[in-house]
This record gives structure tokens, C-alpha cells and sequence, in this order.
């Protein structure tokens, strides 16, 4: 399992602290993941999309790890709007989606251009284990490469949404590697539970490196007991 792969790592030498701060941290997030069942969170997002800063979006999500998303928009662009994602095996793998201001409830696959205009993930790719993941897979490829060390500051702790988080700004040699996620990456790790509370991807676009990703996951709730009546589609309407 690629969650508990950094629980077997060689240690980073003695005196780089940050790195052995950032590895416990990585390898903390790995042991709440691998006992995560659902979970509940505010999401705040920012994107570099089409060569533009999208405006500051808020959602409340519920999400399990069936598969299952709930989000409900409460501020930006999407004000109003309410998504459902049951996994590929309802309805025909396409998501509801109630867009507000009086239209119709549609269903579109997360992959169509619809579904993904105005944003750089599909709602697969949106809870924070799969950018964990993500994360997580880099931070391996860098420990098991013969001549990469990591290159890693730690920014002490931070407040994120009134709670205390520990964050790290990780540089990582995509220059090299292409299948690496980022360029650059800042994780803020929630103390309370261990997960990302924010992250920050620089990576290269538009002929330059930019701040391309921003994600807040405030007032997270680790096996809050959601149950199928939470992802109902008559509790909301879709």
C-alpha cells in the first residue's frame, strides 16, 4: 500500500531536521489514511486555470472512501451549486450536479469538458487523500533515488482556520523527473489530525513556474460516522 511505503524508509541523515520532521509528518498522514473511512471538511480552492487566477471558492463536503463525494457551494464563482458522486457504478458513473439559480439538475461524467471547465481536477481527484497520495508517491521517489536528497524547510507551525497546522515547503527536481506532481510543493499537516490542512503546487506553466493550485481543508472531521443516507440524492435534491 503506497500510504504505509514511507513507514520502511531509511531515515534522512541526522542533521537535516527538516526532512525528518517532514518525513514523520508524511508518515503520520500515511497511518490515518490507511484507517480513513469518511470524513467531513470545509474546502477552500484556488486555481491557475486557462492563464488566469481563478476568484476564492468555498465548499462543505462530506466524502467516504467508497467513492463517495458530497460538496455544497458556499461561496464564489459557484455559489449555490450542489454536486453528487456515488462512484462509477451509479448513476452510469456520471455525477449530479444542481447548478442553482433555477436550472435543471444535470448528470455529467466527471472526465467531460463540462464537468471539468474552470478547474484543473475532476471531483475524483478533489478529497485530500488522493493529493495526499500524490504527495506521498513524490516524497518516495525522491527517498529512493540513488543521487536526489530531499530539499525540504520547515515553516514551524501555522494558524489555517483558527487551528494549528505544521507546514513544509518541499522543492522537487520535476526538471528531471516529468511524472513527478510539482515542482514545488507546500503541505500544512493538520496537528490535530495529521492530514493536510492546506497545500500550496507550484508547477510549470505558460513558460514559467506559478502558483498554479491552492486547497484549505478547515474544520476537518476524521470518521464523523457518515452513513448512505448522507449521500442520498433526495436529501438534496439531485
Amino acid at each position: 500500500m503506497i500510504w504505509m511505503s514511507l513507514a520502511l524508509a531509511v531515515p534522512p541523515a541526522p542533521d537535516d531536521t527538516a526532512a525528518l520532521a517532514f518525513q514523520a509528518g508524511m508518515e503520520r498522514m500515511a497511518a490515518v489514511n490507511a484507517g480513513l473511512k469518511g470524513c467531513t471538511f470545509t474546502f477552500r480552492s484556488q486555481e491557475y486555470v486557462d492563464g488566469a487566477t481563478t476568484d476564492w471558492s468555498t465548499a462543505d463536503v462530506k466524502f467516504r472512501v467508497e467513492e463517495d463525494i458530497y460538496m455544497s457551494f458556499t461561496a464564489g464563482p459557484n455559489e449555490g451549486r450542489k454536486v453528487l458522486y456515488r462512484g462509477p457504478d451509479w448513476n452510469g458513473g456520471k455525477f449530479r450536479v444542481d447548478p442553482g439559480r433555477w436550472m435543471p439538475v444535470l448528470s455529467l461524467h466527471p472526465d467531460s469538458r463540462l464537468a471539468r471547465r474552470g478547474g484543473r481536477h475532476s471531483i475524483r481527484e478533489l478529497p485530500l487523500t488522493r493529493l495526499g497520495a500524490k504527495i506521498l508517491t513524490d516524497a518516495i521517489a525522491v527517498r529512493d533515488h540513488p543521487t536526489w536528497k530531499p530539499d525540504i524547510d520547515d515553516l514551524g507551525t501555522q494558524s489555517i482556520g483558527g487551528s494549528p497546522a505544521r507546514c513544509y515547503d518541499s522543492r522537487l527536481p520535476k526538471s528531471e523527473d516529468a511524472s513527478l506532481y510539482a515542482h514545488r510543493v507546500e503541505i500544512c499537516l493538520d496537528d490535530a489530525t495529521g492530514l493536510p490542512a492546506r497545500l500550496k503546487i507550484w508547477d510549470h506553466e505558460d513558460g514559467s513556474v506559478r502558483l498554479v493550485e491552492s486547497y484549505e481543508y478547515r474544520d476537518l472531521k476524521v470518521n464523523p460516522g457518515l452513513t448512505d443516507a448522507d449521500f442520498d440524492p433526495d436529501t438534496y435534491g439531485l
